[in-house]
């Protein structure tokens, strides 16, 4: 995805999810919409976060967010690096970017 088309899709809010290794080990992946995003950082809205967790880490996470209405329309990313885990009591986590991968079936 050229950098403006990407501009173009991340204005939008696309949804997805994050994914993340809880304090018990356990792979999470949790629906997710995109709210804000800058060079170096995104921030997500984060459904079904556990309430009672208060140990907060910054641990490693991935977020993946897509849309499509049809298979050749298909677009996303892929953010990798790190999240204070699990996000504020406003559910919102910000994700410090260390690797961004885009798809596009649109010109395949």
């Amino acid at each position: 995805m050229a950098e403006d088309e990407l501009a173009e899709f991340l204005a939008d809010g696309p949804t997805g999810a994050i994914c993340v290794v809880d304090a018990g080990g356990q792979l999470l992946a949790l629906p997710a919409r995109l709210v804000d995003f800058d060079s170096a950082t995104i921030a997500v809205t984060v459904d079904g976060v556990n309430g009672d967790a208060t140990q907060r880490a910054e641990i490693q996470a991935c977020v993946v967010a897509d849309t499509f209405t049809a298979y050749r329309d298909i677009r996303g990313v892929i953010w990798q690096g790190t999240v204070m885990w699990p996000p504020a009591c406003d559910d919102v986590a910000t994700l410090t970017v260390s690797r961004t991968l885009t798809f596009s079936f649109a010109n395949a």
